[in-house]
């Protein structure tokens, strides 16, 4: 049987990295593979317990310094810059990006213990860094993070001048550089601790899962198990982009991995090009909302609220079926709508082929969740021993094998992975001090209630908003370490469930990946199926409507993350399993026929009430779409008594 996944390798997307050949490609790659393996010796303890001794301060320094030469070194600043050389202006970027983590690492320290304030050369140091660090994320992900990292540096100076409950003291230059460059609460503080260690040994997983044809595995699973279905290669993208999406990191990096085998077969079977990019981008990007990892959220989430890894995914699990099962629904719609059928056997992979060929790739997936949850190891060292077990498996089969050459591209790729999230992080260290020093995160959230008057959802819809609005383009780890920070504390301020209001800030900030104008996933998803990237963002946002809808769900009723009795629990299971279901009907305008607007709004009506819990909304959900049911299987009967065989089967 072919294998639909056979022949594609799973990379980083090339098209944002300079491509060198000869002595710069070497000192990329040398420079990589030094990134990496530095990062492992610490993350396995051998630079923290042995000998040789790295503050954590330190090291959070140098390895951003290493990752900033490498982003001045391979992205290019402008569309038009050279692909292949080096422009001269690139190396004083360089060697000041070495220069300024240099200073902190080599006085680590001494910095720790130094008084609030910056002197005339550290002040230099400190506003090259913050320069550098808006240049890199400039290039990596846009303007828009970069503008409100501006606003609150001068916040931090000018606070003064503010009104209202925005007013404060304001700070000197050498106080404010002090602490967002010389202390904890800044740059090089613990949320870049937490990307450096936890979401490294997690990108790093991802990158060897990719090299030893996991991906494909995933994909090759997928398409055995529901390949032969009505508009069996949706399906399989669904299934495949939940598999591997939440182990990937970034919903982009999903859609470009599994879209480029997914997109194709979806047109190949009667999709409309514009429908196909869609479906891969709303899937891969609930790869960021399902457990066990979330993008790496799940270990951020548990540290901001203090409570247990397995606590976040056991809330978390619900609602990321319910999208899941939404997406599948409309898929499976679509295609009875327009008659598609499944791809023949003979493009199929035998499923138990499949998974006699690749069950390896289970037992590190395995290793991960047992380390995780039942030993109670932290994130990074069950990542690291689900990485040695996945290089142990790979050395069986010559074709899963990796050599040194291999070996170096998955530390380019892991390095490469790494940009974006570290460079992104520090610099919303910048937010962070600013945050610290001028107590603004207090005054943010009383502004957002005080704007609210009080009202819950008021307040939900403003905070959705700013929600969207502040993660526009960025990667998962730093949007929800920014929105985490920024908003979630606002919606707790209305005694709301602190998991309710962090879980609701991520779904905002993941909504942005797949609603225009920005929507990278969808763009993505768009540009591998060669259709309109707006239209394609539109159909995206239509299919991942639960998105949008769920959170709010779960913020004014917490069963739905699975937090009340056995019956209530089950029973909410069950309800909004169904009130999907209703939603997708209604979305897509069919059920067991082609629904009229009437129908549609019904349908949607008994989604909305079967969503939210409860004995009494579930009721009126079930009469609701009872009535649709019962109207349209009425409408079948009279058109097989008037044209038998006419009907379409559902």
């Amino acid at each position: 049987m072919n294998s639909p996944a056979r022949g594609q390798q799973g990379k980083a997307a090339p098209g944002r990295f300079r491509r060198y050949k000869g002595p710069l490609s070497i000192i990329v790659s040398s420079l990589a593979v030094v990134y990496v393996v530095y990062e492992i010796l610490y993350v396995i303890g051998f630079l923290t317990t042995g000998a040789v001794f790295i503050y954590p301060f330190a090291f959070r320094s140098s390895a951003l310094g290493l990752l900033l030469a490498l982003t001045f070194l391979t992205v290019p600043a402008t569309k038009n810059s050279p692909k292949d050389s080096l422009p001269w202006y690139e190396v004083p970027l360089i060697l000041a990006s070495l220069v300024v983590c240099a200073h902190v690492f080599f006085n680590a320290s001494t910095i720790l213990f130094h008084p609030p304030w910056a002197s005339p050369y550290e002040q230099v140091l400190g506003i090259v860094c913050i320069l550098l660090l808006l240049e890199a994320t400039r290039r990596l992900v846009g303007m828009a993070i970069v503008l409100v990292a501006l606003v609150f540096f001068f916040y931090t100076l000018y606070c003064n001048y503010f009104p209202g409950v925005f007013a404060g003291r304001g700070y000197p230059l050498a106080r404010a550089v002090a602490v967002m460059y010389l202390s904890q609460d800044g740059i090089f503080g613990s949320l870049l601790n937490i990307t450096v260690v936890v979401i490294f040994a997690f990108i790093l997983f991802a990158s060897f899962l990719r090299a030893t044809g996991g991906g494909h595995f995933f994909t090759d699973l997928a398409f055995g198990l529901v390949g032969r279905m009505r508009g069996g290669p949706a399906k399989a993208a669904v299934i495949a982009s939940s598999l591997f999406g939440t182990m990937s990191g970034s919903a982009v990096a999903n859609v470009a991995a599994t879209g480029s085998v997914t997109i194709p077969l979806m047109k190949q079977t009667g999709y409309r090009p514009y429908f196909a990019g869609a479906v891969e981008s709303v899937a891969s990007t609930g790869g960021q909302l399902m457990p066990p990892v979330m993008g790496a959220a799940a270990f951020l989430m548990a540290d901001f609220l203090g409570v247990s890894y397995i606590k976040v995914c056991i809330a978390a699990l619900l609602p990321a079926v319910l999208y899941y099962i939404g997406l599948f629904t409309m898929v499976h719609l679509e295609a009875v709508k327009i008659g598609l059928t499944g791809l023949p056997p003979e493009k199929l992979p035998s499923l138990t082929v499949t998974l006699r060929r690749g069950w390896m790739y289970l037992l590190p997936l395995g290793v991960l969740i047992y380390y995780l949850a039942v030993k109670g190891y932290s994130a990074e060292a069950s990542a690291i021993y689900a990485v040695a077990c996945l290089f142990l498996v790979s050395l069986f089969k010559k074709e899963t094998r990796l050599g040194l050459r291999r070996l170096i591209e998955t530390f380019a790729e892991t390095a490469l992975g790494m940009i974006d999230i570290v460079v992104v992080c520090a610099l919303i260290g910048i937010i962070m001090g600013s945050l610290s020093l001028t107590g603004m995160g207090l005054n943010l959230a009383g502004g957002l209630v005080t704007l609210s008057g009080g009202h819950l959802m008021a307040l939900l819809l403003l905070a959705a908003a700013g929600a969207y609005i502040l993660s526009m383009g960025l990667p998962t780890t730093p949007c929800y370490i920014m929105l985490a920070t920024l908003i979630a504390p606002a919606i707790i301020k209305l005694d709301v469930n602190p998991m309710a209001a962090h879980l609701f800030v991520y779904y905002f900030g993941m909504a942005s990946m797949i609603t225009p104008p920005v929507c990278p996933a969808a763009i993505v998803g768009a540009g591998i199926a060669g259709a309109s990237m707006m239209q394609t963002g539109f159909q995206a946002m239509r299919l991942g409507i639960l998105i949008l809808i769920i959170p709010f769900m779960f913020v004014y009723n917490n069963v739905l993350l699975l937090e009340g009795t056995v019956f209530s629990v089950s029973l909410a299971v069950i309800t909004s399993l169904i009130g999907v279901i209703s939603l997708g009907a209604s979305i897509e305008g069919f059920l067991l026929a082609r629904a009229n607007w009437v129908q549609r709004v019904l349908l949607a009506g008994a989604a909305l009430v079967l969503i939210y819990p409860g004995l009494r909304t579930d009721s009126i959900g079930i009469g609701l779409l009872g009535a649709v049911v019962l109207w349209q299987w009425q409408k079948n009967e009279r058109k097989k008594r008037e044209a038998p065989g006419r009907s379409r089967a559902l």
